[in-house]
């Protein structure tokens, strides 16, 4: 399922432009020329999640994904999921926007919400 979308990434001026969701993967369009404050290894974004409508924060569960570059300053990343995703109950992608230590908690307030409806 594909989805148009147009969220700032905090502190980057990234904008996720589209997003797509199947059982086994997530990919996500970013549009990053007007990006700043990003090095190469940061990749734009860290996708880390999903939010499923029920308020439940699924996490870590992306592989290393990949990601390219594409034409007028947007940048694609495609990850595979360690679980199968019901795609009708994704409320919203979550991109990392702190790190914390092995074992930490994470909530909501540590990612940027991209919603998916």
């Amino acid at each position: 399922m594909i989805r148009k979308a147009h969220t700032v990434l905090e502190n980057t001026g990234a904008v996720v432009t589209e997003c797509e969701i199947s059982p086994i993967s997530i990919r996500a369009v970013i549009d990053i020329s007007n990006a700043k404050h990003i090095k190469n290894d940061e990749l734009y974004a860290v996708l880390s999640g999903v939010k499923l409508k029920d308020g439940t924060i699924l996490t870590h569960i992306t592989d290393a994904g990949t990601g390219s570059l594409l034409k007028n300053g947007t940048y694609q990343i495609l990850f595979s999921t360690d679980r199968i995703l019901d795609v009708d109950q994704v409320e919203s992608l979550l991109f990392q926007k702190t790190s914390k230590c092995e074992g930490s908690t994470y909530t909501i307030e540590d990612f940027c919400e991209v919603p998916f409806r």
